[in-house]
């Protein structure tokens, strides 16, 4: 089944693309993506509801990996629909407040964030396998009608952390066209953007300032996020409301940084493996 579900993935995103108004946020290319992801999930629940998974370990591909795929997508083409349907002459105001919410989604769920985003597999079938139960789960207000039958536990949430992973990139694109005449096409084609968790970058600004990492230390956090905020192309609401939270966190105070290290240590066993 996992390769009908990657054909009908292919399938869905060639259509997408070929709605090129999309990107100036068209309001019938939207609804036409609406339509094309809607009638794919469609398809998608009537492949899964009439077979078997070859194994568990299929299985928890597809709520992981791939179902979230499809289902993030609709999510963010109805975020789309509704922020179009807003009065406002700055469309990049209007898609920074959505980013705000995005960054108390990643909050709520900030530990099984890093669960996903680092790959790790120890927990994925208590969260990826669907669970035989009458009994509702409900995670949060985005999963009011959930159905055991067509979702695991956390599906749902990981469709929402593509979805907003979608509008992130999105986001990007309308402030690229925004400063587009003021750029040049070098400038353009060295421009980073973060699309990871505020909270998580904000981590890594404290860190350096505390290390000393910028003119030995001389500038305040102030003047470190208002860099990073110029050439990550992103906004801070309030930095120190964010470190506030990071420093009262129960478990871990630091997850990203220990991420990041976790991740260059894997990164540099690897090389040296491939090096032998």
């Amino acid at each position: 089944m996992t390769t009908e579900t990657l054909q009908l993935l292919e399938e869905m995103n060639n259509k997408l693309s070929n709605l090129s108004g999309l990107i100036e946020d068209d309001l019938f290319s939207i609804q036409q993506a609406i339509l094309i992801t809607s009638e794919a999930i469609a398809q998608l629940k009537a492949l899964f509801t009439n077979s078997k998974f070859e194994s568990v370990a299929a299985e928890i591909r597809f709520f992981k990996k791939l179902k979230p795929q499809f289902d993030g997508r609709l999510i963010f083409y109805l975020m789309q629909l509704r922020m179009h349907t807003r009065s406002a002459s700055d469309r990049t105001a209007i898609y920074a407040k959505e980013l705000d919410r995005a960054e108390l989604f990643y909050q709520k769920h900030y530990s099984f964030w890093q669960y996903f985003k680092m790959g790790l597999s120890d927990l994925d079938e208590y969260y990826f396998i669907r669970k035989n139960t009458d009994e509702p789960i409900f995670l949060d207000e985005h999963q009011i009608h959930y159905d055991s039958q067509t979702n695991a536990p956390m599906s749902g949430i990981v469709a929402r952390f593509y979805a907003y992973d979608f509008l992130k990139k999105h986001s990007t694109k309308l402030t690229e066209a925004h400063f587009s005449g003021s750029s040049n096409k070098q400038d353009k084609s060295l421009s980073l953007s973060w699309t990871s968790a505020k909270s998580e970058l904000i981590e890594l600004i404290y860190a350096l300032h505390e290390y000393r990492a910028f003119n030995n230390g001389q500038p305040d956090i102030k003047k470190i996020a208002e860099y990073f905020s110029a050439i990550f192309n992103i906004r801070f609401s309030n930095i120190y409301k964010t470190y506030e939270d990071i420093r009262l966190r129960k478990k871990n105070n630091t997850p990203f940084l220990d991420a990041l290290k976790a991740g260059l240590e894997r990164r540099i066993d690897r090389d040296n493996e491939n090096a032998m």
